[in-house]
């Protein structure tokens, strides 16, 4: 199965500049596990639940600090053709749970493991009705 018929087009974004808290409240209010950081549509990092609990622990400033401080930079991605086998070999390889999907320098969705691992168990389910027929 290929990403683009499994990802989430939805995709909850920020900027750079965007504070702390501004980033927990939109991470909250919209239920999602991560804001993709964009800038004049370019894919600049990716800010996690994770990345706010840690800035909390390390005592700063949430009103002083912007999402651009505390987004993990070193962005993994996968594009719309890539197959689902290959996005979560990407994911587990990498210790990740996202992937931005870009094709043509855009931002098209976010695949996650919530949306690879049904996809898996289908393909697994379709390859063992091939042998047990």
């Amino acid at each position: 199965m290929l990403v683009k018929n499994i990802m989430k087009r939805d995709v909850a974004t920020c900027t750079t500049n965007i504070t702390v808290r501004d980033a927990a409240k939109k991470l909250s209010s919209g239920h999602v596990g991560c804001l993709v950081v964009t800038d004049n549509g370019s894919v600049k990092g990716i800010v996690t639940k994770s990345d706010v609990v840690r800035c909390l622990a390390e005592r700063k400033d949430i009103d002083l600090c912007r999402a651009g401080d505390i987004m993990g930079k070193s962005i993994k991605s996968c594009t719309p053709e890539m197959s689902d086998q290959e996005a979560a070999r990407m994911l587990s390889d990498n210790r990740i749970k996202r992937l931005p999907v870009i094709s043509d320098g855009k931002l098209e969705g976010v695949i996650s493991i919530s949306e690879l691992v049904p996809a898996l168990n289908k393909d697994v389910e379709e390859i063992s009705a091939l042998f047990w027929k």
